[in-house]
């Protein structure tokens, strides 16, 4: 069986961070477990309920995963496999595939999720590489500024779908959501994953509140 890469997560665990990560685990914690309930129900609506269908003419963003043995994962190969039938349905356009050097000595994402792509016969110049950042934040900040505007199809796993959609909410893009997979099961590693998501999406609302609250503009400009 494949082993899939430890995720990593860069949030800033300096004392930023972890003062983040209290609050969070305290709003757990004082709303009984509500708070997180409530981030992992609308998290498991919108797994189940995205379509994945793209916008006509608008570029795709395939999200990159950390590297296994410097070859692309399961998860990956997911969301690259989607902009590979959608290319095959007849869907032409720019594909962007985001991701710099997590696993070090393999290249970056990009690089590996182009080579995929062209050897399922994406033609090389409707592939665009953003191959500088490490996580989901760095990954649409650094694309924002190359589509200067222009709205975007994102392509993800569903479990990974609504921390997708709040980062880029916050950063102020224009899209849409598309699910990597045809339909998303609710049990074994897929409740796993949208635990874990959860989870991370509670870190990360609870840490915009409470920039905004406190008006921590240095917190607010890391986000958005």
């Amino acid at each position: 069986m494949e082993q899939q890469p430890a995720y990593t997560y860069s949030f800033g665990l300096g004392a930023e961070g972890l003062k983040m990560l209290i609050l969070s685990l305290l709003a757990i914690i004082l709303s009984a477990g509500l708070s997180l309930l409530w981030v992992f129900v609308r998290a498991w609506r919108l797994a189940r309920r995205t379509t994945i269908e793209p916008v006509d003419d608008q570029p795709l963003l395939v999200l990159g995963v950390k590297l296994c043995d410097c070859d692309p994962v399961a998860d990956f190969r997911q969301r690259l496999g989607r902009a590979v039938t959608l290319w095959e349905q007849g869907w032409r356009g720019k594909i962007f595939i985001l991701g710099g050097e997590t696993s070090p000595g393999c290249g970056s994402e990009a690089a590996r999720g182009r080579d995929y792509l062209l050897a399922h016969g994406i033609a090389p110049e409707a592939i665009v590489l953003e191959d500088h950042s490490r996580h989901t934040l760095e990954n649409l900040r650094f694309v924002r500024s190359m589509l200067d505007g222009q709205a975007a199809t994102i392509i993800t796993n569903r479990y990974h779908l609504a921390r997708t959609a709040a980062l880029a909410r916050g950063l102020g893009l224009r899209f849409r959501l598309c699910a990597a997979e045809a339909q998303f099961v609710l049990r074994g590693r897929g409740l796993a994953k949208l635990l874990r998501e959860s989870f991370f999406l509670h870190w990360y609302y609870t840490g915009a509140f409470w920039a905004r609250l406190v008006r921590d503009r240095k917190s607010l400009a890391r986000i958005s």
